[in-house]
């Protein structure tokens, strides 16, 4: 997009309108100071650019034209135009990816980084809306290389990108640089005391924590959440606590406490009647799978069936953990084709909220079905599931091996030597440590 100066804006609007500088012209300002002006030869001063306003919307008011323009829009250089143009765009609450192209070549073109970090920043935006989290990392991250710290805005800025870069590499369960992210996100808002951002971190990190069965750590960071939480302005949102004292729980059940974690839950109900339906799904979904480790297999089908029933309703991003899970509860019992019934249904919700790592989960359930009725090629074919999904290139190899030892089975010594070469540039990739 091409802005012009002062002096081309003269020119442009007189030959867009077929007006004469004379018809421009006043006592104060005559047809022969404009043409030098348009020329570049003299310069636009306030009081001229604001003459030269009102001449123009008066002579397209005649012509039943309504001009748009300020008093200062004769003064602003084509810079200045360029940085107004990217403020004004950016403002809308409902811009479009072809807009913020535009914004950031706009800027990029005239070296405005604050506006090309937020064009960047809000177009990963609209990337982790699509669920497509590569994309939405990529684009964080040139949003994060452009701010500068200068001031506390830019660090509150960072802070939370640094957030939004966690969730992204959470997302693709790239759990260990996630972390790395989330405690950059926790030591910048502490250094701005930005509150909001400060407890996203530290919660983000407590699930991280958990996922890669560093539980103590889990259990304190939640614990650090749920102390400091009751104390910010926002301590009236219990759902969030709920949520925190949800990952504890999950925690305590891989120790091994699973009276004490359904105990946490039970109490949580019973003392909340009102609770919103979306954290009752998550507590009722819990509470099955915790009933379901202690081998109560009615109670989980129960209670799996009341988290089902709410997130169909209220949670269908979610919706596929339950079913997922669910599943666990009839593949436990030998029941396979309730079991697979769940599974399909559920890594289909997975994928359509492009949940990798429930939609790999149920891969795994639906892999244990296949090798315990011996249909090996329907094994065979989920672990290329599996692999496909993985972001892991260790857990790449694992699974390349499992289908290596398949295929040597079946005598398909082709895609024998397949795996073994796609583990060997796995492993000679310079990623791996």
């Amino acid at each position: 997009m091409h802005f012009l100066n002062g002096s081309e804006k003269i020119l442009y609007l007189r030959k867009k309108a077929r007006i004469t500088q004379e018809d421009l012209a006043t006592t104060n300002l005559s047809r022969g100071y404009i043409g030098l002006m348009e020329n570049g030869r003299r310069n636009i001063t306030e009081e001229a650019s604001k003459v030269l306003t009102q001449q123009f919307k008066k002579v397209l008011a005649e012509k039943n034209y309504n001009l748009d323009i300020d008093d200062r829009y004769f003064l602003r250089t084509r810079e200045e135009e360029a940085e107004k143009y990217c403020k004004e765009k950016l403002e809308n609450d409902k811009i479009k990816l072809e807009e913020l192209d535009i914004i950031k070549d706009i800027a990029e073109e005239y070296n405005l980084d604050t506006y090309m970090s937020k064009a960047f920043m809000l177009i990963g935006d609209i990337y982790y809306n699509k669920n497509e989290y590569e994309t939405a990392f990529e684009n964080y991250f040139y949003s994060l290389d452009l701010i500068s710290s200068d001031n506390k805005q830019n660090n509150i800025e960072k802070a939370n990108i640094y957030n939004k870069l966690g969730v992204c590499k959470y997302k693709l369960l790239n759990y260990h640089e996630a972390i790395i992210y989330y405690n950059k996100a926790k030591d910048k808002s502490k250094e701005v005391k930005d509150e909001k951002i400060y407890y996203y971190a530290i919660y983000n990190l407590s699930i991280c924590y958990k996922n890669i069965e560093k539980y103590e750590k889990a259990i304190n960071e939640a614990q650090i959440f749920i102390n400091q939480y009751w104390k910010s302005e926002n301590s009236e949102d219990i759902n969030n606590v709920i949520y925190a004292k949800g990952i504890q729980v999950s925690c305590y059940e891989a120790k091994g406490y699973i009276d004490y974690a359904i105990n946490i839950i039970e109490d949580i109900i019973s003392n909340n009647k009102s609770l919103d339906k979306k954290v009752l799904g998550h507590l009722y979904n819990n509470l099955a799978y915790l009933y379901f480790k202690n081998k109560k297999t009615e109670e989980a089908i129960f209670y799996y069936s009341e988290a089902q029933n709410i997130r169909f309703k209220h949670d269908r991003m979610l919706l596929g953990h339950t079913l997922i899970e669910k599943a666990q509860v009839y593949l436990d019992s030998k029941l396979y084709n309730e079991a697979m019934v769940l599974l399909q249904l559920g890594i289909e919700y997975s994928d359509i909220y492009n949940d990798k790592q429930y939609a790999i989960e149920g891969y795994k359930f639906m892999k244990n079905i296949y090798k315990n009725l011996g249909v090996r090629n329907r094994e065979k074919d989920i672990i290329k599931k599996i692999i496909n999904l993985l972001e892991n290139k260790i857990l790449k190899i694992k699974y390349y091996n499992e289908l290596s030892e398949l295929c040597f089975k079946d005598e398909d010594y082709k895609n024998v030597q397949f795996c073994n070469t796609k583990i060997k540039e796995l492993i000679c990739d310079s990623q791996i440590s």
